[in-house]
């Protein structure tokens, strides 16, 4: 899929993937959920679990909210390098065409990630920390912004 309209981008042995959603459709629409699944693992779950799923959910909304606002921007919700592979420069890679459509668009890429660890990861790619708060259930989350690169012919989004 085109990073315009986004997806998920993976390196060709599937070692490393990115799933990034678009600036104005940052959240998948209810028909998306059920197409995904979401619906399902709910149903599946106890219902504790499925409510603190729920919970977890809200808290990244309002952590995104907080952060950009109604500023567009791109969401990665998913990225994962398998473990034999870290250290090789594969995030960058399957983040690059987020990165370029967010640069030509002028807009910022927004993550979260909870183990402290990946902090240091993602600032190499140029994401500042912004914040930093407890989930529900006691889970941290550290809260990230990469603005877009200076100099990048911009275009119009959303």
């Amino acid at each position: 899929m085109a990073a315009v309209e986004g997806g998920a981008f993976a390196t060709a042995d599937r070692a490393a993937v990115v799933c990034a959603l678009p600036p104005r459709r940052e959240w998948p629409t209810p028909w998306a959920f059920v197409c995904c699944g979401a619906v399902s693992l709910g149903v599946h779950l106890r219902p504790r679990a499925a409510l603190q799923m729920i919970r977890i959910g809200v808290a990244f909304d309002e952590a995104r909210e907080r952060h950009l606002g109604a500023r567009p921007h791109w969401y990665v919700h998913l990225l994962g390098v398998r473990p034999g592979a870290q250290g090789r420069g594969l995030a960058r890679a399957v983040l690059a065409p987020v990165f370029a459509a967010a640069d030509r668009s002028g807009v910022p890429v927004y993550l979260e990630t909870m183990p402290e660890a990946n902090v240091p990861i993602y600032q190499k790619l140029g994401f500042a920390l912004v914040g930093l708060r407890e989930l529900p259930g006691g889970l941290p989350n550290h809260e990230l912004v990469r603005e877009p690169a200076p100099g990048v012919r911009r275009s119009v989004t959303g």
